[in-house]
């Protein structure tokens, strides 16, 4: 099993992901928190890593400005895709 981490876009939240089928994979949304004044979008992805077990295999999945997020998240942390 394989662990997928989904990201919506900005204004949208896990619904997003309701109609596509990922089979029997773990899946596990990342929600967004409040931006800080001024923060650059690397802090503001170093934060929401905190939502992400680095234990794991983790494949990200990310919609819109979810994406960005998610290509973000790579520099950060290990992922397989």
């Amino acid at each position: 099993m394989k662990h997928l981490y989904l990201i919506s876009g900005l204004g949208a939240d896990e619904r997003v992901f309701k109609n596509l089928d990922f089979g029997e994979n773990d899946l596990k949304y990342i929600f967004w928190v409040d931006p800080r004044a001024n923060e650059e979008i690397f802090s503001y992805c170093k934060r929401l890593s905190k939502q992400i077990s680095k234990s794991e295999e983790i494949i990200l999945i990310g919609v819109s400005f979810g994406g960005i997020v998610a290509i973000e998240l790579s520099k950060i942390i290990s992922v397989k895709k």
